[in-house]
């Protein structure tokens, strides 16, 4: 049996019901995980199917591909934190990481952690590695925790972008990378019980999984 305290489960489909929203809940709380992880649509009902545990709102900010301005980043964070987010996953822009545009990424992820923190919430940078030369991932991945980042999300992507799926190698280069190697939430492994079972192992603090495959 897997401790699940670690895990988050992910409920983004765009056909998602309130009923299938009220279900990943229960069973979050049930089973004592870590947190539900929606987009801004659902943040303020996961809310309060939440409230009283200890079971996290984690809210996806500019999912998937996180080429919103920066400042509509900016008001979606504003507005998940007043409906009950606790927890938030910046997709950040990934052009301007490719072109080393420090300045772009400065601009857009800066008053976010600032925001976040402020109001005591962490913030997860969701960066998609197989976009990136090795690198240009490492120097991504500095200038992200030199900016107050508490984690880096993993990705790989979705499904039209035929991206691999994250795998141990990836795991343990983003490790060797930070300065406390521990920071990282994992998305987009395998997504088998196996693969769960494997990463549950290591120092990661978040994994996210699917909520159909977590409820099956």
């Amino acid at each position: 049996m897997f401790d699940l305290s670690k895990v988050s489960l992910s409920v983004f489909l765009p056909e998602t019901s309130e009923v299938e929203i009220a279900s990943a809940c229960k069973a979050a709380i049930e089973k004592q995980m870590y947190s539900v992880s929606v987009p801004p649509t659902w943040v303020s009902r996961v809310s309060n199917h939440l409230r009283g545990s200890l079971v996290k709102t984690t809210v996806k900010i500019s999912f998937p591909l996180g080429v919103d301005l920066p400042e509509q980043k900016f008001l979606a964070c504003l507005s998940a934190i007043k409906n009950g987010a606790d927890e938030i996953d910046l997709v950040f822009n990934m052009g301007a990481a490719k072109s080393e545009d420090l300045l772009t990424l400065k601009r857009e992820v800066v008053p976010i952690v600032n925001l976040c923190h402020t109001n005591n919430i962490k913030v997860n940078a969701v960066i998609e590695i197989h976009l990136l030369t090795i690198d240009l991932f490492e120097k991504t991945i500095h200038f992200l925790e030199s900016v107050g980042v508490d984690r880096i999300a993993t990705s790989a992507g979705f499904k039209g972008m035929k991206q691999p799926t994250i795998s141990s190698k990836d795991f343990e280069r983003i490790q060797s990378f930070l300065k406390s190697s521990e920071k990282i939430k994992l998305v987009g492994f395998g997504d088998t019980s196996d693969d769960l079972a494997v990463f549950l192992k290591t120092n990661v603090e978040v994994v996210e999984i699917d909520h159909r495959k977590m409820l099956q």
